[in-house]
């Protein structure tokens, strides 16, 4: 359950990451002129180039522009995908679109600056997770040193073990400290996160 967990959290920042981009290249190509659907189009295309083809960001927008082809609407197409992912900004991007999209207005800018905040965002996000990775290494080190002790003194000191395991009130402690390394670690867990 935890390694599904950390999969699917690997798989939304990636998304995020791609997405990101993908808004920075349609931005660019609406400054240029383009209309959103083929901005879409063409930024897919750079999409392939900085990620490949086979990046998760991509299939999405290749299956969003196939539907844009046979006439569903982009914002419907683009909610339908923010739904399903779960991403919070992809979501929240979702919700400007179609609001700059029914009300008209500087809906270029409208973009651009709804790219550029989500772009600094998740900046400021990967900064803060690259200052936590020597902490989440400290915690994986610390949850693991009691076992390690554990086994060293079952390898040297058999005897002194013995006392720990031999007998019910030995087996009761072990047993309450056992539980405490248990909450150690959750904790530990829950902190970093």
């Amino acid at each position: 359950k935890i390694y599904v967990g950390k999969k699917i959290d690997m798989q939304k920042d990636t998304l995020t990451e791609e997405f990101i981009d993908f808004l920075k290249n349609i931005s660019t190509a609406m400054l240029a002129g383009y209309s959103i659907e083929n901005a879409w189009m063409e930024g897919q295309k750079e999409l392939g180039l900085l990620h490949g083809k086979n990046s998760l960001m991509y299939r999405e927008i290749s299956e969003m522009n196939r539907a844009v082809t046979v006439n569903m609407p982009l914002e419907n197409v683009l909610e339908k995908f923010a739904n399903r992912t779960g991403v919070d900004e992809i979501q929240s991007f979702a919700e400007i679109f179609n609001f700059a999209k029914r009300s008209g207005g500087d809906f270029v800018g409208i973009i651009d600056s709804t790219t550029n905040r989500l772009s600094q965002k998740y900046e400021t996000y990967r900064e803060i997770e690259v200052s936590l990775t020597s902490k989440k290494l400290e915690q994986k080190i610390m949850n693991g040193i009691p076992v390690f002790i554990l086994a060293y003194l079952k390898l040297t000191s058999a005897d002194y073990m013995e006392v720990l395991y031999g007998n019910m009130v030995g087996i009761i402690f072990m047993t309450v400290c056992l539980v405490a390394y248990g909450g150690a670690i959750l904790l530990s867990k829950k902190i970093v996160n």
